[in-house]
């Protein structure tokens, strides 16, 4: 493939994950809400503010990976209520006493829905905010450790949301300080999504995640996302290219899936070996297949696309990333190519040049979404 075409592939590909992103107004909006639950958990009537709540994003919002799903307009927004408590104070205790909080709320009462683990406000259309309780494990001092509730809240059982997110953006090689300011009670959000600035391996976990839910639908063997977002990332090795990093992760991705001592499948949590984010497998060893077949799925949609002409290129995304994000892809495409063309014709002009025969006959260089032409 020359490097002309793989330009182009790479304009669309960023493009595409582009408009599975939030928009910079649900952002926005998804930011104040959720420091507006942490302000709400730490007024001075509440009767958390002694545990110190902290609220802060995990997941794919935490590591630029948020993705549109397929069939609703609602994002899925993660977020980890962290206090200080004693250890006396079972998950079932912890978890109560947040959703009392909340339903003194008007506001999150309406909108609240008690999940397994966690409470869910909904903001119908925009998204899902679902609050995870959290404590510290007081196992690992001066960690970013935390014990989270099992899904029987009979137990605290490991997690590091913050250690996972530093893991994943150091794989990524993307800085996500944040330089917003910070309230009490809410840790600074991280970076609007912007996918001139994300990395390849952020651009590719939000396409391969896209794809998953094309094309495995509402399959409840289908590969999670973490099991997706580890793998990637252990596998991905700083290409700059986004079709690159896609082709390359497909290849690589099955490698980093482990073997036990009974001969089970292991993708464990980088930041916590003990955990398996593969533990289903196990039981379910649909799951695994399930993955692999997304695996070959994947690539062979992948091929499609290098092999489609421009015209053909929303016909070659939509299995990737759906149809509208392909149309908008191309589309955006276009116009870059136009006015970039515009551009080298008003210079032109204004050089005196556009009459010559040179002028006439160059070839506007193929321009990458990161920089400058190739």
């Amino acid at each position: 493939m020359d490097l002309s075409r793989r330009a182009q592939l790479d304009t669309l590909l960023t493009y595409g994950a582009e408009a599975l992103d939030l928009t910079p107004t649900q952002y926005e909006d998804a930011v104040q809400k959720y420091q507006a639950v942490g302000a709400w958990l730490n007024k001075p009537d509440s009767l958390l503010v002694g545990a110190n709540p902290m609220v802060f994003p995990q997941g794919s919002i935490a590591i630029g990976t948020a993705t549109k799903p397929v069939r609703r307009d609602e994002f899925d927004l993660d977020l980890v209520c962290q206090l200080q408590i004693a250890d006396r104070i079972s998950p079932a205790q912890l978890k109560r006493a947040i959703g009392q909080r909340l339903r003194e709320n008007a506001v999150y009462r309406e909108r609240l829905e008690e999940k397994n683990r966690c409470w869910r406000i909904v903001y119908a259309g925009d998204f899902y905010m679902d609050i995870l309780p959290g404590r510290p494990d007081p196992r690992f001092a001066d960690t970013t450790a935390l014990l989270i509730p099992d899904k029987e809240l009979s137990a605290w059982k490991e997690s590091d949301p913050k250690g996972y997110a530093a893991w994943f953006t150091e794989r990524s090689r993307l800085s996500m300080t944040a330089s917003k300011g910070v309230r009490a009670g809410v840790e600074a959000p991280p970076p609007a999504p912007d996918a001139s600035t994300k990395t390849p391996l952020q651009l590719a976990v939000q396409i391969f995640k896209r794809h998953r839910d094309l094309s495995l639908g509402d399959d409840e063997d289908a590969p999670i996302s973490i099991i997706i977002t580890t793998l990637a990332a252990r596998a991905y090795v700083g290409q700059d290219s986004v079709y690159d990093t896609l082709q390359h992760l497909l290849m690589r991705m099955p490698t980093f899936i482990e073997t036990d001592s009974a001969g089970n499948s292991v993708v464990s949590n980088p930041v916590n070996p003990l955990e398996n984010f593969a533990d289903k497998w196990r039981d379910y060893p649909r799951k695994r297949q399930r993955f692999f077949d997304w695996i070959q799925a994947a690539s062979h949609q992948l091929n499609k696309l290098a092999g489609a002409t421009l015209p053909q290129s929303v016909e070659a995304l939509t299995p990737l990333i759906g149809a509208r994000p392909g149309t908008e892809a191309v589309r955006q495409y276009g116009s870059a190519v136009h006015e970039q063309r515009t551009a080298g014709l008003r210079a032109a002009a204004a050089t005196g040049a556009l009459g010559s025969t040179s002028a006439r006959a160059r070839v506007i260089p193929t321009q990458t979404f990161f920089g400058g032409p190739l």
